[in-house]
């Protein structure tokens, strides 16, 4: 058992291999990557109070379904105001009489609504909301009471005798489509809009049985029986006595459903209590100091949370009683769980108020003030609800993290050649293992625009393997073998093409030349192990305007006597780069001839193309 347990833990060190969520997660930590754990579906809440007050934080509401399903529960984010004046069937709009399908065009910026009676505030949200249409949710600016003539509150009605009162609301957002108040798809109007996120209330204790006595324990709340599955204790010397802290514990549902802050980030709808005093979450308690209420949670593999405590050093300590194994001062966890993806949900299903959770009497006392709520609905569907990454999927995408900075260590033979690739003046880089007694890597450079190794590029490439080559591995720094061609073709010329120029264009076309037009044999071009077709030599020839046609007398590496004039394909080694300067100067860095049918003796009996009818002198 103890070698498996060896075994099990040396595993977890290793990202290939580990298969606990939470060592993945510190892998990503250390590379930069931040696990994702998920996220709760969010929506827009509309309600209907009879009476005016506060929508307290916590209000939920979910789907009708069967007792049997779980419950699709959604709470209120935040504390807003409403009030009966603004409910639904008050906010009308102002009719034309007979005007059955008179619309609000798209870029609207207000509507008229028919009466006095609302009671809308510039910063209140609205929201159109129209039967197979997305909905619009809008922010009023302005609020204007007016008496106008002939307005109406349905195009039915008959013309009015006198002025009637309107009320224009303008908004900033334009209204993205046309919306028809009168037609066969009603427009809808409200006012009373709370901000709503996925997932359902849970309350877990962990105290003593006196302490439990005392509070008010509702019947879906969990009493955390200790087991050797759900928490950890460790036993600890203080001067001449032993103390036993808990510095673990796993939250008893879950999925725990994350949330985003007021930043944009992602955190787990997770509050931990202990002694009366509310816990802060942090992400590792490395910098925590002994005072400081800090706990770390993290998701397993199942959605349910693991809690870490302190230990008196880092962190604070959750002391326990030896006696019961419960903690000197209770633990309270309050959070909420859903399974993410069954919060995406169509828009007006969410219609049964099932009370405020957490019920605090503060929460309790502003929703009975509201009275009966004669209408709650969501006006936008449930939407952003998405599962947490899989183990598989972690293990994907941190490499891809990786690539997207530049290498702080270099580990791997293609670790120490892109490391040396991120030197200005690299093209590319090839490392090798020379092995013996120091353990050393070769690293082969490739320069940019040139052929051969300068003495400043070698000293910068050796100076950055060294800041980030593992420790006990040596390095050095060289330039590849190049392997010189030798190459001769033959062209025929177009009709009209005058020869000497069209030679002059094919070997511009072809050395290894400055500037953008670079040659087809220019050293950026080519690199270690890349090997050079005939075929895309014939092709690239044949496509420079004035050649008729093209063939390739020798095509071979240079003075390799074994090798036949022309080769299919030409190969190198690991470390070996091809090159063909066309220096007449320097013949040993390759050579390059080029042949023009009627300028120079050349057998045309070699060309297999038939002359164009009529043309005389092509081959």
């Amino acid at each position: 058992m103890l070698s498996y347990y060896q075994d099990r833990v040396a595993a977890e060190a290793f990202l290939e291999t580990a298969s606990q969520r939470h060592s993945l997660r510190q892998h990503g930590v250390l590379l930069g990557y931040e696990v994702y754990d998920g996220e709760a579906a969010r929506t827009v809440l509309s309600v209907d109070p009879t009476f005016s007050g506060y929508v307290p934080i916590g209000l939920s509401v979910k789907m009708p379904g069967r007792p049997e399903e779980p419950p699709v529960v959604f709470h209120t984010l935040e504390r807003v105001r409403v009030r009966p004046e603004n409910a639904t069937h008050r906010l009308v709009p102002a009719a034309w009489p007979g005007a059955t399908e008179a619309k609000v065009p798209a870029g609207a910026t207000e509507i008229l609504l028919y009466g006095h009676d609302t009671r809308l505030d510039p910063g209140t949200r609205l929201a159109f909301v129209t039967e197979g249409a997305p909905t619009q949710v809008v922010t009023l600016e302005a609020i204007t009471r007016l008496r106008a003539a002939g307005w109406v509150a349905d195009p039915s009605d008959p013309p009015p005798v006198v002025p009637a009162e309107v009320t224009r609301v303008q908004w900033r957002e334009p209204l993205a489509q046309a919306l028809l108040p009168w037609g066969q798809t009603r427009l809808s109007l409200h006012a009373n809009l709370v901000d709503a996120g996925h997932g359902e209330f849970r309350r877990a204790w962990l105290g003593t049985d006196a302490w439990l006595a005392n509070q008010s324990v509702d019947r879906e709340d969990v009493v955390i029986t200790p087991t050797r599955r759900n928490h950890t204790a460790v036993r600890v010397r203080r001067g001449t006595t032993d103390v036993v802290h808990l510095r673990a514990l796993h939250v008893p549902e879950g999925p725990v459903v994350f949330t985003r802050d007021s930043q944009g980030g992602l955190r787990p709808a997770l509050e931990v209590e202990v002694g009366g005093e509310v816990w802060t979450r942090v992400e590792h308690l490395h910098r925590s100091l002994s005072h400081h209420r800090h706990y770390v949670a993290s998701a397993d593999t199942d959605g349910r949370m693991w809690l870490e405590f302190g230990d008196g050093v880092h962190g604070r300590e959750v002391e326990i009683d030896q006696a019961t194994g419960l903690p000197l001062h209770p633990v309270v966890l309050r959070y909420r769980v859903g399974d993410p993806v069954a919060g995406n949900c169509a828009r007006s299903t969410l219609t049964e108020e099932i009370g405020v959770q957490p019920a605090t009497v503060e929460a309790k006392n502003e929703r009975d003030a509201l009275g009966a709520l004669t209408g709650v609905t969501n006006v936008v569907p449930g939407a952003g609800g998405r599962e947490a990454e899989s183990a598989d999927a972690i293990r994907h995408n941190i490499p891809v993290q990786l690539k997207k900075a530049p290498l702080q260590r270099a580990v791997s033979l293609e670790d120490y050649a892109e490391v040396a690739g991120q030197v200005e003046g690299v093209d590319r880089a090839y490392a090798m293992n020379l092995g013996g007694v120091f353990n050393t890597v070769a690293i082969v450079v490739d320069p940019q625009g040139r052929a051969g190794l300068s003495e400043a590029l070698e000293r910068a490439v050796w100076s950055r393997i060294d800041a980030t080559r593992m420790a006990g591995r040596e390095h050095i720094v060289l330039e590849p073998t190049y392997v010189p061609l030798e190459v001769e073709l033959v062209v025929c010329a177009a009709p009209g093409v005058v020869r000497a120029d069209l030679r002059a264009e094919v070997l511009r076309a072809l050395r290894p030349g400055p500037g953008p037009k670079q040659g087809w044999f220019h050293p950026d071009r080519i690199s270690f192990s890349e090997p050079m077709e005939i075929g895309d030599l014939l092709a690239f020839v044949q496509g420079i305007e004035g050649v008729h046609a093209v063939k390739v007398l020798r095509f071979r590496r240079l003075l390799v006597t074994a090798d036949p004039a022309v080769v299919p394909s030409i190969v190198p080694s690991g470390a070996q780069v091809l090159r063909l300067d066309a220096d007449a100067d320097l013949p040993e860095n390759g050579t390059l001839v080029v042949r023009v049918v009627g300028l120079d003796e050349v057998d045309v009996t070699s060309f297999s193309i038939e002359p164009p009818q009529g043309v005389a002198g092509v081959c």
